[in-house]
């Protein structure tokens, strides 16, 4: 029996649950996981539209999120393929950190005006995708016609001017996860977020902490957060962090992989690199991944009120 207590300190996240906040587990798969922090549509300046994002959590290799300007009527997009939408991939081949900003400029794709994006590829995936004065981008994990996870939002909603656009049936709420606003704009607030990803959304999601209006995108858009992750903020003083029992074995497996652990499990996933899960238990100390091909895999042990990441190797 072993006490890895320096590795559970830095692979097990404290969290809260509550309705609406992210849970930092190293996968983008929760509302709030990102939060626009750009947007503008051609207003009168001309100037080219885009907008922008920042990872409140860390982003595996291969993750996708689609970016949709149709609306949302609460239980379904509004039409099949009717407005656009753009798909971003993490395809740089290794993870991208929690506080890194994404900037995605021209989505439309118009001729002589390519779609282009700061890190990542993004390809205008449905045609269509034009940004105006009362339009919205809902950001999402899955397909248009079965999306899975929301993940954030920008632009007008039933509360404004748009009759068929809601935030209802999402997961995200106003102030929290998602930005209602009429404007352009972008973020010009606190940049540090001290280590609590929850408080930074809705930091970000505060209009007063925006400059609104028409600007030159993407002038004036961050590159970057910092302190958005708890792991970095964590110290040991005492008995302020209990002494936590955690150890997976053996790892590289052919077979069962094992956990011991002084608290108990509630769930054990286990991940493709691109955060899509596999296998799953509950109330389980083991798991079987004889069936799985040879490769690297991402297991996320939750047990009470902490979460465990680690990459398992199969071979």
């Amino acid at each position: 029996m072993r006490i890895n207590f320096f590795w559970s300190v830095l692979l097990c996240l404290h969290f809260f649950i509550n309705s609406y906040g992210q849970i930092q587990d190293g996968i983008i798969d929760d509302p709030g996981d990102i939060a626009f922090v750009g947007y503008f549509f051609n207003g009168e300046s001309g100037n080219n539209e885009g907008f922008s994002f920042v990872f409140l959590d860390d982003c595996p290799a291969g993750t996708q999120i689609r970016f949709d300007d149709e609306e949302w009527t609460g239980s379904s997009f509004d039409s099949v393929n009717r407005e656009g939408q753009v798909l971003w991939e993490n395809n740089t081949g290794t993870i991208i950190e929690s506080g890194t900003v994404i900037t995605i400029t021209n989505p439309s794709n118009n001729t002589g005006f390519p779609i282009s994006v700061s890190l990542g590829v993004a390809i205008e995936d449905n045609a269509g995708f034009v940004l105006t004065p009362d339009d919205q981008i809902y950001a999402y994990i899955g397909t248009r016609d079965k999306p899975e996870v929301f993940l954030s939002f920008i632009g007008e909603d039933e509360s404004l001017s748009v009759d068929n656009a809601t935030l209802s049936g999402t997961g995200l709420e106003q102030g929290k996860t998602a930005f209602v606003i009429n404007n352009g704009g972008f973020y010009s607030g606190v940049i540090d977020c001290e280590g609590d990803a929850i408080s930074c959304a809705q930091m970000i999601n505060e209009a007063e902490n925006w400059t609104l209006g028409d600007f030159s995108f993407p002038t004036g858009i961050l590159e970057s957060f910092s302190n958005t992750n708890t792991i970095t903020t964590l110290s040991i003083q005492g008995s302020a962090i209990d002494t936590v029992e955690f150890l997976v074995y053996p790892n590289p497996t052919s077979e069962k992989l094992r956990i011991n652990s002084n608290k108990e499990v509630i769930q054990v996933e286990l991940l493709t690199m691109d955060g899509v899960v596999l296998l799953k238990s509950e109330n389980q100390k083991e798991l079987d991944i004889s069936l799985l091909s040879q490769g690297t895999y991402i297991l996320r042990v939750i047990t009470n009120g902490m979460i465990h990441i680690e990459q398992i190797v199969k071979n």
